[in-house]
Formats: structure tokens, sequence, C-alpha cells
């Protein structure tokens, strides 16, 4: 930190990209939903020595100190990221914040029909499937633990299945849980869209995250959300537009959304199709670069467009 933004000519601008919150945080990815990072971190709850003066104290002040006179610019994909960066005095000094949210190539990510993609992953026509993805889905923020947890209020429907997606195995549960199979982590665009396409709904659990791709990709074939009402999520999850949220944490909530499409599959057809018709409008890669060039372009003094005299744009 130091030596890199030492090394700035005087006043240059930096656009920095927020994917995750340890730009802000004394070290942390993900804060867990802890609250030390807005008066300077110190007794960090994920250190095996917490005290006042821990490494995540340290690191924070160096991050502080060496980003005070820096002519910075923050962008961040989701409302609820840019507001936690709002939050964190090592952004104190930030000239201006935008919400620049992830942009797809929708000649990729584009609907399968249903029942071709079914037949390709041979997969029950007339069945209720739905799906679960994580690059980790041992990943505590992914959720998948409050997942199973809900699937136990769907677990004696007839004729419903999931898939799930990525890497690692979902823990062993006692209780009874719909059919899942595992899919393995699906690196191929074609292969995420098929699966996603063969689904009626997907399913976000996640508890803390920022504008999570999966969700993206989803709805982009066609398929609505069933998710928390956490971080980024309800940026694109409307609830009886693109799909439905549970508050965070609330498993039996979740499950009883999920149940909900089981047993309106029209209103989740219709949800899925606002779903594709939302991603076209917003979340084009073709929109996302229009808006970097957009804020570059307004630094550099080519332009106004795009920077707001509050230092707050929603760039959309």
């Amino acid at each position: 930190y130091e030596s890199f933004f030492r090394s700035l000519v005087p006043d240059q601008p930096v656009v920095w990209t927020l994917h995750d919150m340890n730009p802000f945080t004394g070290g942390c990815h993900f804060t867990d939903h802890c609250e030390r990072f807005v008066n300077g971190c110190g007794d960090c709850p994920q250190l095996p020595n917490p005290a006042p003066d821990d490494i995540s104290h340290r690191f924070f002040e160096i991050k502080r100190r060496a980003l005070a006179d820096v002519n910075l610019h923050v962008v961040a994909a989701s409302r609820w990221m840019l507001q936690q960066a709002q939050r964190s005095p090592i952004f104190r000094h930030a000239r201006s914040f935008h919400r620049i949210p992830y942009g797809l190539r929708l000649d990729r990510y584009r609907p399968v029909d249903r029942l071709r993609a079914r037949a390709e992953l041979n997969l029950p026509a007339d069945a209720f499937v739905f799906s679960f993805g994580a690059a980790d889905v041992n990943n505590r923020r992914k959720g998948a633990g409050l997942l199973l947890e809900a699937l136990q209020k769907v677990a004696e429907l007839d004729g419903i299945r999931g898939l799930v997606l990525g890497g690692g195995d979902l823990p062993e549960v006692g209780t009874p849980l719909p059919p899942l199979q595992s899919m393995g982590f699906v690196p191929e665009v074609h292969r995420r869209v098929l699966m996603y396409s063969a689904c009626d709904a997907f399913v976000l659990p996640s508890t803390e995250d920022n504008l999570p791709l999966t969700g993206l990709e989803a709805m982009a074939a066609g398929t609505p959300i069933v998710g928390f009402d956490a971080g980024g999520i309800p940026d694109f999850t409307r609830p009886g537009q693109t799909g439905l949220l549970a508050p965070r944490g609330d498993a039996g909530a979740l499950g009883e959304q999920l149940k909900y499409l089981y047993e309106h599959r029209d209103e989740a057809a219709a949800m899925g199709r606002r779903a594709r018709e939302v991603i076209e409008s917003e979340y084009r890669d073709t929109r996302e670069a229009a808006d970097y060039i957009d804020l570059y372009a307004a630094l550099l003094g080519e332009t106004t467009e795009g920077v707001a005299t509050d230092g707050l744009t929603d760039s959309m």
C-alpha cells in the first residue's frame, strides 16, 4: 500500500473496483456482519488471538494513511457493497463513489428451451427442478447449510429435485431432503447455461455477497431466483417480478418461497421471462463497458457526464 500509492503522480485519478470488502477492512474479505471496520478494526473475531492492536487494526491503519491524499474514486457492483465502502474510514477521503453492476455477454448467456435442456441432462420433463451453485459449496457465507435446512420444507413434495453446481460436497444431514444431484465444477459457459435453463428456480442462500454472478447467469437463462435479502442479491431479485426473497438467514422462509414457486409454476415461468428482460436492460456487458468509459472520460476532464456533484452516482 505505502510504496504503491507513494509512486503515483500527484492527484492522478485512481479508480478502484471492489469485488469484496478487503480494500476497506483490516484484512477480511467479508466481515461476517462484524462492524469493527467502521471504527478501525482490532479485536478481530476472525483471528485466533484477537486484541485491540492486533494485525487487523495495524493493517487498517496502513491502508487509511496510504489513501489519505489519493485522488480516489470507488466503484462497486452492488448497492450493498457501495454502502459498506462508504462507512469505512479508509475511504473517508475518496472523491466519489459509483455503482457499476457487472455485465454479461448475452450472446453466450441466453435461454435454452427447457425441455431440450432437460433431455440433454437426462432430467425428467415434468419435474420441478431447482439448482444451487458456488465455486466452493462449503463456503459458509454461501449458505449451503441454510439451504439444506430450507429444503426440509419441500422434501416431501412429489417430483422435486435439485442440481448442485460447484466444487466440494454438501454436508450429510440426518433429515429427509429432495433428491440432489452433484454436477461438479462447471467451467464451460454453455453447460452452465444448459443447467440454468433446465431449472424452474435458482436458489441463492448467501448471507453475505457482493453481486453473485450465478444469480445473474441464471436470470439470463430465464430462471427466477429464490434467495435471501442479503448483500447485492436484492439488486436483481425483485419480489414477484424476477424471483422471491426471504429474510437473511431465515431458512424456513427460504423453503416456503421455494415451495411457493413449486405450487405456482406458471407464475415462476413468468418471473423467469421477466428476469431475462431485466438482464437485457440492466446487465449487458456493453452497458458495463460504457459506464466505465464515461467515468474514465469524466475523470480526465473530457466530459462531466456520469460524475455526480454529491460524490455519488448510480451509473445505470
